[in-house]
């Protein structure tokens, strides 16, 4: 659905601005963003522009940088969407990985 830049946005608009207008910087989405997420300001304002085109964040205005946004139901289901899949994949890793780390370990036996 999102690549790995727009998904960490979103939720760190989620995090920060939940359903009503905050001032954000762009360092502080870049800072908000995991380690894991490479970005830089331009990526991550793309990103903003993006959410805020497709109906997932508001954006009231921006200068420099500086962004005034909320969180929209659409944008927070959209997350919500998201660790669900991810969770369910997890669960079904480890239903899998487990029985078979058993049947490893008791062929090698």
């Amino acid at each position: 659905m999102f690549d790995k830049v727009t998904g960490a946005v979103l939720g760190a608009v989620n995090a920060s601005a939940d359903g009503c207008y905050r001032i954000v910087d762009v360092r502080e989405l870049l800072g908000a963003l995991p380690p894991r997420v490479k970005a830089d300001a331009a990526k991550a304002e793309a990103a903003l522009r993006f959410l805020a085109a497709n109906g997932y964040v508001s954006v009231k205005y921006s200068q420099d940088g500086v962004y005034c946004v909320a969180a929209l139901p659409k944008g927070r289901e959209a997350q919500r969407q998201a660790m669900r899949v991810r969770t369910r994949v997890r669960r079904r890793a480890g239903a899998f990985l487990l029985p078979f780390a058993g049947a490893f370990a008791g062929g090698a036996a």
